[in-house]
């Protein structure tokens, strides 16, 4: 067992390193400009199941200041961001359904604000995301609004939520931008605003249609009829990567606009210290990755039986001819693409679409119930973190905790919540799940491990509609928990999709890299070496109405989240919960790999 954990504590500390570099870097888009961030460990007194380290987050977000403990040193706003940028690192590796941030955009601005919609957007690709936030630059990308008011007589205060229609959010958006004086000039910057977002939300949907417009200007005239790389035998030429690398160029500029108006300084940041690659060089070298996984997708196509309708050629030859025509010359020559290399980008993004459910297909896929049945439960938690808490607090906290739990074991079907409130209007209760069936295997289900392990070893002896009979006391806190259902059927449909969808989504991923290092690919690097995606060379969609000369970022595709806009303080979330060895990160983290662009059929 000592050698498996020692084992076991190895990979953890070299997984540390690179988990913190990817975390440092979404920090510093961020706005935490000097942040330093390590990983430290200890060794537990005994060994379990788990191993034998005690991990802990080590922060320093001020110069000149040594790293502390993270559950001790930062803001509650600072937090969130942190969690954000963790959340942003474990995207793909792991299935929580729902995020909630709360007061995210505290001490931000500007360019942050973009920043941190665009983080939001990469973790709402694969589950849903509320955020409540002060900043335009945000609700504005939404898909939804919804509307928080206290209300307060002279003996009361209630708190409310209401959905916003349309013209509603929009006079929200505009209250935000102009606080209590609403002019009409404010009130279209916030039709503009949220017009924008939508736009840009339908780049996904678009495809290359969506680049009709672009124009460009500056740079070193390419050849695009040259071999950049060959894919089993089969030339791919400059001119279709160039395009897609300007498409995806576009959209990102489009994203970076409806958030922030301009995007200074990204493209040219060195991404790798090492090598001296910068986020452009990272965005063309994923962009031809891109094009040659659709071009391994056109191989096999035929085994899977798609094929091109007469429909299908039609409004691809339409597309390519109307993409032609509605860009200028100098546009033209700057993409160095041909009608017919746009027509081969169309074709390519078709198949990659079609491809897509076929795939996924073979791969048999299935949610058992033991994975998706889920229990619902209700609770409030009393928070006993932080230096600042005496025993006297602890104290005055259990027997809050205690007067609750004895007003719900009167009236279990009381609402938790009044309950709570009637102790401490600071209080609210919340409703949780995890999954009905305890797993033998602890890496495959995290549904509880929101929860500490104290909550859900009683929750899991308790019956529909019953309240536990004691405080839950753990390290951090004091719990009152009710079972609300053991098989709640919509959390657990919910439950299910989301299974689902993750799973096939990392089938697909999986088969199509496995694919890509099976193929004979070979990259010509002298040709790849003439595109470039600079600060100084822009692509944009000309709008209707004059705007500055956007610059380029990182590229991104975003896909507006669910946020909540906030009329009065929203209820303080909970805060998350000393060494020798020490993992620090040595060198400047990779850029995120953004997700591929979503490919769309030429006609609709």
């Amino acid at each position: 067992m000592q050698s498996c954990a020692e084992k076991l504590s190895k990979i953890r500390k070299k997984a540390a390193i690179s988990f913190t570099k990817e975390i440092k870097a979404g920090l510093e888009d961020l706005n935490f400009l000097d942040v330093q961030l390590e990983m430290r460990f200890l060794q537990e007194a005994k060994m379990s199941a788990l191993g034998m380290d005690d991990a802990e987050f080590f922060i320093s977000v001020n110069p000149g200041e040594p790293p502390k403990p993270l559950g001790t040193t930062v803001s509650g706003g600072e937090l969130s961001r942190i969690l954000l940028a963790i959340k942003t690192v474990l995207a793909d590796k792991e299935d929580t359904p729902t995020l909630i941030f709360d007061e995210i955009d505290s001490g931000i601005s500007g360019i942050t604000a973009g920043k941190v919609a665009e983080k939001l957007h990469i973790i709402g690709q694969k589950r849903q995301v509320i955020c409540i936030t002060h900043l335009p630059q945000i609700a504005a990308a939404a898909d939804a609004h919804y509307l928080i008011q206290k209300q307060t007589d002279q003996t009361t205060t209630k708190t409310g939520i209401f959905p916003l229609d349309e013209d509603a959010s929009v006079g929200e958006l505009a209250r935000l931008l102009g606080g209590a004086q609403v002019t009409k000039n404010i009130l279209d910057s916030a039709k503009e605003m949220k017009e924008m977002a939508k736009r840009t939300a339908v780049v996904a949907l678009a495809g290359v249609m969506s680049v009709g417009m672009l124009t460009g200007c500056g740079s070193k005239t390419l050849d695009g009829t040259k071999t950049v790389a060959t894919v089993d035998g089969t030339d791919i030429p400059l001119g279709v990567v160039s395009l897609y690398a300007r498409e995806q160029q576009q959209r990102t500029t489009a994203m970076y606009m409806s958030y922030m108006g301009s995007a200074d300084n990204i493209w040219d940041q060195t991404a790798d210290e090492d090598s001296g690659e910068t986020y452009g060089d990272q965005a063309v070298t994923s962009s031809l990755e891109s094009i040659e996984k659709m071009y391994i997708l056109k191989e096999k196509a035929s085994d899977y039986n798609v094929e091109f309708t007469d429909e299908d050629e039609t409004a691809i030859a339409d597309a390519a001819s109307q993409f032609m025509a509605a860009n200028s010359e100098e546009t033209i020559k700057e993409l160095a693409v041909t009608e017919d290399q746009v027509k081969t980008l169309l074709e390519l993004q078709t198949i990659q679409k079609k491809m897509y459910d076929p795939i996924v297909a073979e791969g048999n896929i299935t949610v058992s119930d033991d994975e998706a049945n889920q229990t619902t439960f209700t609770y409030v938690s009393i928070s006993t973190s932080g230096d600042d808490v005496t025993d006297e607090d602890k104290e005055t906290k259990k027997e809050q905790a205690q007067e609750i739990l004895d007003k719900m074991k009167e009236d279990p079907t009381a609402d938790m919540s009044e309950v709570a409130q009637g102790v401490d209007e600071s209080y609210s209760a919340v409703q949780g799940n995890f999954t009905t069936k305890e797993s033998e295997d602890e890496d495959e289900d995290s549904s509880g491990a929101a929860y500490p392990d104290e909550v859900i070893s009683v929750l899991r002896g308790l019956k529909d509609g019953e309240v536990a009979d004691d405080i839950i006391e753990t390290d951090t806190g004091y719990y009152v928990v009710r079972l609300d259902k053991i098989n709640d059927k919509d959390a657990t449909a919910s439950k299910r999709e989301s299974l689902q969808n993750s799973k096939e989504s990392t089938y697909y991923t999986e088969t199509t890299n496995q694919w890509l290092d099976d193929a004979d690919v070979k990259v010509v690097k002298k040709v790849l070496k003439t595109l470039k995606i600079t600060d100084k060379h822009t692509f944009t969609a000309p709008t209707s109405t004059p705007t500055p000369s956007p610059e380029v970022t990182e590229e991104a595709t975003p896909t507006p989240e669910a946020d909540v806009t906030e009329e009065a303080e929203a209820t303080e979330t909970p805060a998350a919960e000393d060494t020798e060895a020490t993992v620090t990160p040595t060198e400047e983290a990779e850029a995120t790999e953004t997700p591929e662009a979503t490919p769309t059929e030429a006609a609709e």
